[in-house]
């Protein structure tokens, strides 16, 4: 009753303050953002796709430009350049203003080959493989038992020779102290809307999860399917260290026994009872 709800808090998020919910800077508030510190969180996008993409050709050679998928689109930033990069684009989000965002976007720039599709932890609604499977600043939000299973059934969508770009924080670098803060204010609602109102901000702004993720376990997931070509950048910012991780699967991954594909994932130890800090 009292514990958040992160998809209730990103809906919530995608409603009242999608760009912040994206880059958590006061500029970006509904009250104060303009035209052109939208344009400047897009921009941003364009360089980070641009950078992304250039560290994969670098470590795995050329990709397949024929589908891509972002995980956590947010209001678009990094769908917007995707969909320069490839011939078909879907964009995932837990929160339909999120997604309603993402699509004006696209829109109001003339770009057409963009899917937009609600996600659930098995990512129900997304039918389809892919060559480019993004997702960055968006695991850290969901707790890590959720996370670890979105992981796996976003492995099990990624295409032979196809490469996952994935950003989680593994440690936290906050006092003791503030990390006590954040624990109550994640299980105890009125503890956080205290705490909105001590920070001078809305006593019923949505609470935003950071989550940290075990690397070895993440990596055990993504070795399961069969995928030993990774690169990991390590990220130190915002008070976090970060794992951006790099993988591409092979053309002929672990488990294809007679046509039939066993995702080892499924049964590893370490994706079924991954630690929960939930």
């Amino acid at each position: 009753m009292f514990r958040d709800d992160s998809d209730a808090s990103w809906d919530k998020w995608g409603k009242q303050n999608p760009y912040f919910g994206v880059l958590t800077d006061d500029k970006f508030r509904r009250e104060n953002i303009t035209e052109e510190s939208k344009s400047e969180v897009l921009a941003t996008g364009r360089v980070h796709i641009q950078r992304v993409l250039s560290m994969a050709i670098s470590h795995f050679g050329e990709i397949s430009r024929h589908s891509a998928l972002d995980f956590g689109c947010g209001v678009g930033r990094l769908v917007i350049p995707l969909a320069t990069e490839f011939e078909n684009v879907t964009a995932v989000d837990v929160s339909l203003g999120m997604l309603e965002t993402a699509k004006q976007n696209c829109s109001d720039r003339g770009i057409r080959n963009v899917d937009f599709v609600q996600s659930d932890d098995r990512l129900s609604q997304v039918t389809r493989s892919f060559d480019f499977i993004h997702s960055y600043l968006v695991f850290q939000h969901i707790t890590v038992r959720r996370g670890a299973e979105i992981i796996t059934h976003l492995l099990k969508r990624l295409n032979d020779e196809g490469v996952l770009a994935i950003h989680f924080p593994f440690a936290c670098k906050h006092s003791v102290i503030r990390k006590f803060a954040h624990l109550l204010r994640r299980n105890f609602s009125p503890f956080s809307m205290l705490a909105n109102i001590v920070r001078a901000k809305r006593w019923n702004e949505p609470f935003m999860q950071m989550n940290c993720y075990d690397v070895n376990s993440v990596l055990a997931s993504i070795s399961g399917c069969g995928i030993k070509d990774v690169f990991l950048e390590v990220v130190d910012a915002g008070g976090f260290i970060s794992a951006f991780v790099l993988a591409k699967k092979p053309k002929d991954p672990l488990g294809k026994i007679q046509g039939k594909h066993l995702w080892a994932a499924d049964l590893n130890p370490h994706t079924q009872n991954a630690p929960a800090n939930d």
